[in-house]
């Protein structure tokens, strides 16, 4: 919407000033070249007003440039509060550790994705636990996607979870 009413200003500029080099509706001057040729100051109104609408164009699109750019770097959205979040899944019922919490925005759509130890004694409760994790998720975040994978306390090795990126890695399991 804001480019079509963009494109419209662009263009009523044009005309504007197409309109007053052809009208020069007051004497503003004139520049002559050395060849005796000259021309009405006028001629300066269509720069001016593409500048104009450069800079109208540059201030609407920053506040769209910003949001692509938090989209990319999968930025926690300004909605969301990831502390707030991870303590209402610890709340749970049976729930004794959340970590690799990451909520990010992609379009409108809000997205979670974390590791969720559960108490052992709770193995048979795990899809109880887990519905309940996805309805706060849901209910309480707006949160449209969540995938959470569950661990029982002192079962899993979470050293065998590290950070690759490529040949890199962030963790070392010696």
């Amino acid at each position: 919407m804001i480019h079509i009413i963009g494109d419209i200003v662009q263009s009523v500029g044009v005309v504007i000033a197409g309109l007053l080099i052809w009208l020069q509706p007051v004497d503003i001057g004139e520049h002559c070249y050395d060849s005796g040729e000259c021309v009405t100051n006028w001629v300066y109104a269509d720069p001016i007003c593409t500048l104009a609408f450069t800079v109208l164009v540059i201030f609407t699109t920053i506040g769209t440039v910003r949001t692509i750019v938090s989209q990319v770097m999968m930025d926690v959205p300004d909605t969301i509060d990831p502390y707030r979040l991870k303590q209402k899944l610890r709340s749970v019922q049976d729930v004794t550790g959340v970590h690799d919490l990451h909520v990010w925005q992609v379009g409108k759509g809000n997205f979670v994705t974390s590791h969720v130890e559960i108490a052992k004694q709770a193995s048979g409760e795990s899809m109880r636990v887990l519905s309940d994790l996805i309805k706060i998720a849901q209910n309480d975040f707006d949160i449209g996607h969540a995938t959470f994978q569950i661990e029982l306390e002192d079962e899993f090795d979470r050293s065998v979870e590290h950070l690759r990126l490529g040949a890199h890695t962030c963790h070392s399991s010696e």
